[in-house]
């Protein structure tokens, strides 16, 4: 049925997949989550120092209002242009956690790309910051060397790649949740 053949404008959402909207913010997430990568790292933004920078700030918050805004794009453009204007929660948390989807596949090749053949010194700048905080915490040599065996897969461009796929889907969990519940808009009831 169509907007014009329900008085309502309500449309069945079993009929309308929420995946292109989906894959398209998602992605438009993603190229957008590069750009930003590749400006916080050409600024020097990700540097490993032991501690929060102004540069490391300004990229968490830019980081973060560009999930936040990509998500709610994405569910209020479902909600308003596909759905005739409602989404229960449910739907807006599967349309979101779609998106997101979409967005960890990008993220997870770029960071693979990204520690394998752009930053390929990162990993060992994060390996001597540790050994440098251990020294400073009063480790032995031997305790460095031990705790350097246990972290070892941990500072790998694998361990990076792949914390970067779940980071993102917990992220976005997260962040549907609440974008939902704040853009959900029931359906009026008819008797």
């Amino acid at each position: 049925m169509t907007t014009l053949d329900e008085p309502t404008g309500y449309i069945d959402p079993q009929d309308v997949s929420p995946r292109p909207t989906a894959m398209r913010y998602g992605m438009l997430w993603g190229l957008f989550g590069i750009l930003l990568g590749l400006i916080a790292y050409l600024m020097g933004w990700t540097e490993p120092s032991g501690s929060f920078s102004a540069g490391s700030m300004i990229n968490t918050v830019l980081s973060i209002a560009l999930s936040v805004t990509m998500l709610v794009l994405a569910i209020k453009h479902h909600r308003d242009n596909e759905l005739g204007g409602y989404i229960n929660f449910g739907r807006g948390f599967r349309t979101g956690m779609l998106t997101t989807l979409f967005y960890a596949i990008i993220a997870t090749l770029w960071a693979f790309i990204f520690f394998n053949f752009i930053a390929t010194d990162m990993v060992e700048n994060i390996q001597a910051t540790m050994v440098e905080q251990w020294e400073a915490q009063g480790m032995t040599d031997e305790q460095i060397e031990q705790a350097q065996q246990f972290t070892g897969f941990m500072s790998s461009p694998l361990f990076f790649t792949v914390s970067a796929f779940v980071a993102s889907l917990i992220w976005g969990a997260i962040i549907s949740l609440i974008v939902s519940a704040v853009l959900k808009k029931e359906p009026p009831q008819t008797a």
